[in-house]
C-alpha cells in the first residue's frame, strides 16, 4: 500500500466520491502542512496516552462534486487537501476529542465538531477558527 506518510495511506486521504476522480490518490492531494499536522497530532496523543493511538479518518480530500454532495462549504479546506474529518480516538468522546484538538492545534488551524455526527474536523488554515456544534459555541 502506497503511503503519504508513516501512518497515512493514499487510500485514507483520497476523495470518497463515485465520480472516478483521483484526488488524494497520488502526491499533490493531501497538503504537506496537513500531513505534518496530522502526524504531529497522532504522535502527541500517543505520547500523552502512553500507547499508539490511531486516528480514524472519515474524509480528507474532496473533489468539488463530492464536497457539494456531503454538504461541504463552497470553499472548504477539504478541496485543497488541508482538512480532515475524524472520529474520536478510542476512549474519548466527541467533546473530549474537540477539546484536545482545540488545545493542541491552537492558532495553526480550525477545529469544528458537528452536532449531527460523531465527527471532529481539524485543518491547517493558518488561523484560529473554532465551531463546537455539540455545545453551541
Amino acid at each position: 500500500m502506497k503511503k503519504v506518510s508513516e501512518h497515512l495511506s493514499y487510500a485514507e486521504t483520497a476523495c470518497h466520491c463515485n465520480h472516478g476522480c483521483l484526488f488524494g490518490l497520488a502526491p499533490g492531494g493531501a497538503h504537506p502542512s496537513m500531513v505534518a499536522l496530522f502526524e504531529t497530532v497522532r504522535a502527541a496523543l500517543s505520547l500523552e496516552r502512553g500507547h499508539d493511538c490511531p486516528i480514524e479518518i472519515i474524509s480528507w480530500c474532496r473533489c468539488k462534486e463530492h464536497n457539494a454532495e456531503v454538504g461541504g462549504a463552497p470553499h472548504s479546506y477539504h478541496l485543497k487537501g488541508m482538512a480532515v474529518d475524524t472520529l474520536p480516538p478510542d476512549g474519548m468522546t466527541t467533546d473530549e476529542w474537540y477539546d484536545w484538538l482545540d488545545r493542541f492545534v491552537g492558532k495553526a488551524g480550525g477545529v469544528i465538531s458537528y452536532i449531527d455526527k460523531n465527527i471532529v474536523h481539524f485543518d491547517c488554515r493558518g488561523t484560529d477558527y473554532r465551531k463546537d456544534g455539540h455545545r453551541g459555541r
